[in-house]
């Protein structure tokens, strides 16, 4: 356990525990610090660690979060939470080439002002359970949550319910094969500039619903689902929208 709770002025922190066997437990709690310019957790190249846990909520003017764990193997359980955290100017969870993650989670609910999300799961064989909550979030310019060339993962839900102003949202499937569920919930959102979907060539996706009902002022919304073969189910609700200026459904 490395904690820096209520310390004052430490400019940067890194952990590197790479080239670590057998390590159950890590735990990284910055909580409750204050000007933190710099965090870097890096665990790559180790095996079997069963639970990872960076908490660096209630931290103000963090600019650069990074959690690295390439190359690892059978972790668990990986939790990054940035709840009520303020001027966040980067984060980014790098899961590449990661194999038998059962469960990755988020979560940057309450934050205002974050200017570049990422979350990178390319390559990821196995991934059972993938959520981004970004609800109750202001002013997030760029999201995008990039799984493609991703086989068997079986949900995949990205929740930018009650978003304001967010400018950019890409959820990228593309050459996924046997993903059951997708789910882009964007209800309750206000000045989404573009919104895209993109299914392409994807088989045997049962069930994609695209729901931006309640939504004002919508530039672009794109479901691309050419090519798909035996897709069960597409639903794309618009109901109650005012003022929707382009609508694309390309099958």
């Amino acid at each position: 356990m490395v904690d820096i709770t209520n310390t004052d002025d430490v400019l940067y922190v890194m952990v590197d525990i790479n080239d670590r066997d057998d390590l159950l437990y890590m735990k990284v709690v910055i909580a409750n610090r204050d000007d933190l310019l710099y965090v870097k957790v890096d665990i790559a190249n180790i095996d079997d660690l069963l639970y990872m846990k960076v908490d660096i909520a209630n931290r103000d003017d963090l600019l650069y979060v990074m959690v690295d764990i390439n190359d690892r193997d059978d972790m668990l359980y990986v939790m990054v939470d940035i709840a009520n955290r303020d001027d966040l100017l980067y984060v980014m969870v790098d899961i590449n080439d990661r194999d038998d993650l059962l469960y990755m989670m988020v979560d940057i609910n309450d934050r205002d002002d974050l200017l570049y999300m990422k979350v990178d799961i390319a390559n990821r064989d196995d991934l059972l359970y993938v959520k981004v909550d970004i609800a109750n979030i202001d002013d997030l310019l760029y999201m995008k949550v990039d799984i493609a060339n991703r086989d068997d993962l079986l949900y995949v839900m990205v929740d930018i319910n009650d978003r304001d102003d967010m400018l950019y949202v890409m959820v990228d499937i593309a050459n996924r094969d046997d993903l059951l569920y997708v789910m882009v919930d964007i209800n309750d959102r206000d000045d989404l500039l573009y919104m895209m979907v993109d299914i392409t060539n994807r088989d045997d996706l049962l069930h994609v619903m695209v729901d931006i009902t309640d939504r004002d002022d919508m530039l672009y919304v794109m479901v691309d689902i050419t090519d798909r073969d035996d897709l069960l189910y597409v639903m794309a609700d618009i109901a109650d929208r005012d003022d929707f200026l382009y609508v694309i459904g390309d099958i």
